[in-house]
Protein backbone atom coordinates (compact mmCIF):
# COMPACT_ATOMS: atom_id res chain seq x y z
CA UNK A 1 0.00 0.00 0.00
CA UNK A 2 0.98 3.24 -0.85
CA UNK A 3 0.46 6.88 -1.90
CA UNK A 4 1.09 7.47 -5.33
CA UNK A 5 1.21 11.86 -5.98
CA UNK A 6 1.40 13.44 -9.24
CA UNK A 7 2.68 17.28 -9.06
CA UNK A 8 2.33 20.02 -10.83
CA UNK A 9 5.88 20.77 -12.21
CA UNK A 10 6.64 24.19 -11.14
CA UNK A 11 10.20 23.93 -9.87
CA UNK A 12 8.81 25.84 -6.85
CA UNK A 13 6.08 23.29 -6.60
CA UNK A 14 8.62 20.55 -6.75
CA UNK A 15 10.67 22.42 -4.20
CA UNK A 16 8.04 21.81 -1.78
CA UNK A 17 7.38 18.68 -2.73
CA UNK A 18 11.30 18.04 -1.92
CA UNK A 19 11.52 19.35 1.05
CA UNK A 20 8.03 17.67 2.28
CA UNK A 21 9.93 14.30 1.21
CA UNK A 22 13.29 15.16 3.17
CA UNK A 23 10.89 15.81 6.05
CA UNK A 24 9.87 12.55 6.13
CA UNK A 25 13.13 11.47 5.98
CA UNK A 26 12.25 9.79 2.35
CA UNK A 27 15.12 7.43 1.26
CA UNK A 28 14.49 5.57 -2.43
CA UNK A 29 12.46 2.39 -2.39
CA UNK A 30 14.58 -0.35 -4.78
CA UNK A 31 13.81 -3.85 -4.97
CA UNK A 32 16.69 -6.26 -3.54
CA UNK A 33 17.68 -3.37 -0.55
CA UNK A 34 17.04 -3.31 2.85
CA UNK A 35 15.42 0.04 3.98
CA UNK A 36 18.21 0.19 6.36
CA UNK A 37 20.57 -0.06 2.64
CA UNK A 38 18.48 2.11 1.02
CA UNK A 39 19.03 5.15 3.83
CA UNK A 40 23.11 4.58 2.55
CA UNK A 41 22.10 5.65 -1.27
CA UNK A 42 23.24 8.87 -2.16
CA UNK A 43 19.94 10.56 -3.75
CA UNK A 44 19.62 14.05 -3.47
CA UNK A 45 15.94 15.14 -3.39
CA UNK A 46 15.52 18.42 -4.77
CA UNK A 47 13.22 19.44 -7.75
CA UNK A 48 16.30 19.03 -10.60
CA UNK A 49 15.47 15.27 -9.24
CA UNK A 50 11.90 15.25 -9.59
CA UNK A 51 12.24 16.72 -13.34
CA UNK A 52 14.92 14.14 -14.53
CA UNK A 53 13.40 10.99 -12.95
CA UNK A 54 10.33 9.44 -14.84
CA UNK A 55 9.07 7.61 -11.93
CA UNK A 56 10.17 7.49 -8.29
CA UNK A 57 9.50 5.40 -5.63
CA UNK A 58 10.26 6.52 -1.61
CA UNK A 59 10.22 4.72 1.26
CA UNK A 60 8.91 7.16 4.47
CA UNK A 61 8.72 7.49 8.40
CA UNK A 62 4.53 8.25 7.23
CA UNK A 63 4.42 5.03 4.66
CA UNK A 64 5.45 4.53 1.19
CA UNK A 65 5.15 7.36 -1.65
CA UNK A 66 5.15 6.65 -5.40
CA UNK A 67 5.72 9.85 -7.58
CA UNK A 68 5.01 9.51 -11.63
CA UNK A 69 6.38 11.83 -13.51
CA UNK A 70 3.04 12.10 -15.84
CA UNK A 71 0.31 10.13 -15.37
CA UNK A 72 -0.70 7.47 -18.76
CA UNK A 73 -3.94 7.78 -20.45
CA UNK A 74 -5.03 4.31 -21.50
CA UNK A 75 -4.35 4.74 -25.06
CA UNK A 76 -0.34 5.10 -24.04
CA UNK A 77 -0.32 8.81 -24.44
CA UNK A 78 0.93 11.34 -21.53
CA UNK A 79 -1.74 13.60 -20.05
CA UNK A 80 -0.96 17.16 -18.69
CA UNK A 81 -1.35 17.56 -15.45
CA UNK A 82 -3.99 20.53 -16.06
CA UNK A 83 -6.10 17.53 -17.79
CA UNK A 84 -6.25 15.43 -14.85
CA UNK A 85 -6.78 18.66 -12.49
CA UNK A 86 -10.37 18.93 -14.65
CA UNK A 87 -11.59 15.55 -13.50
CA UNK A 88 -10.26 15.76 -10.06
CA UNK A 89 -12.32 16.08 -6.87
CA UNK A 90 -11.32 16.96 -3.62
CA UNK A 91 -11.17 15.13 -0.19
CA UNK A 92 -11.03 15.90 3.08
CA UNK A 93 -7.57 13.81 4.66
CA UNK A 94 -7.34 15.20 8.44
CA UNK A 95 -6.95 18.50 8.20
CA UNK A 96 -6.26 18.86 4.72
CA UNK A 97 -7.82 19.47 1.84
CA UNK A 98 -6.52 17.62 -1.46
CA UNK A 99 -7.22 16.64 -5.17
CA UNK A 100 -7.80 13.22 -5.60
CA UNK A 101 -7.57 11.76 -9.63
CA UNK A 102 -10.57 10.98 -10.89
CA UNK A 103 -11.46 7.21 -10.75
CA UNK A 104 -10.67 6.14 -15.21
CA UNK A 105 -7.52 8.43 -14.41
CA UNK A 106 -6.59 6.57 -11.49
CA UNK A 107 -7.34 3.01 -13.64
CA UNK A 108 -5.81 4.02 -16.54
CA UNK A 109 -2.29 5.04 -14.76
CA UNK A 110 -2.46 1.51 -13.42
CA UNK A 111 -2.82 -0.42 -16.72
Amino acid sequence: MDFDCLAERSPANLDRLAQSLRELNARQRVDGLSDEESRTLPVVVDAQMFLTIEISTWRTDAGDFRRPRRDPAGDGRRVRYEELLERASTASIGRHTVMVAGLDDVLASKE
